[in-house]
């Protein structure tokens, strides 16, 4: 009988599969719908802005993956075995209010998102620090390496073209990285139901 953890993790790494689905979807229709964006001379929130009348596709696609988001962070609270984890609990929820509140709300949009991405690539390291601890050094390497060099590369963007750049360098990197995790959740679990029918 499985038990209220291995639901949840499976839970969760469904959850995180899904988030670079909806994601690419989600961002895809909003282009196709609005041909004046550009990655050199926009921010992705541009395609949330009031002034839009597609906002909704946007905006809609952000609070659904911060929700989705929450899920497997709650299921990675547990694989990780530790509750400072929740940091990308309360990024999620910044993800939430990102595209609850558009760009034109001022610091109630700015700050959030600025605190999204922060608050997601320190949840990441932290995650790294925990897998080596655990002797993981692959998954150690590619959370500290990957956050920290993720956090150069946007920094070094910054100004230099649209904010969707950086914006884009910082949400593949963390997309790519929850679903790592989210495979290696699963596989895991899978692995525990294998070795729990092998003994009965």
């Amino acid at each position: 009988m499985r038990t209220k953890s291995e639901n949840l993790l499976e839970i969760g790494a469904v959850s995180g599969f899904l988030l670079p689905i909806i994601f690419a979807i989600m961002l895809s229709v909003a282009i196709a719908l609005n041909p004046w964006f550009s990655f050199h001379k926009n921010a992705l929130s541009d395609l949330g802005s009031l002034k839009v009348q597609t906002r909704y596709v946007f905006n809609s696609g952000l609070i659904i993956m911060g929700l989705l988001g929450i899920v497997f962070s709650l299921a990675a609270v547990r694989y990780f075995g530790s509750n400072i984890m929740h940091i990308l609990t309360v990024a999620m929820a910044f993800l939430i209010a990102v595209g609850i509140f558009p760009e034109e709300y001022g610091k109630i949009h700015s700050i959030p998102a600025i605190l999204f991405y922060l608050l997601s690539l320190t949840g990441i390291f932290y995650a790294g620090v925990i897998f080596r601890k655990r002797g993981k050094q692959k998954l150690s390497l590619f959370s500290m390496i990957g956050s920290v060099g993720t956090f150069i590369l946007m920094t070094l963007t910054l100004g230099k073209s649209g904010l969707a750049v950086p914006e884009m360098i910082g949400a593949v990197f963390i997309l790519s990285w929850i679903v790592v995790i989210s495979h290696k959740m699963l596989k895991e679990t899978k692995r525990k139901e294998l070795n729990i029918k092998s003994r009965s």
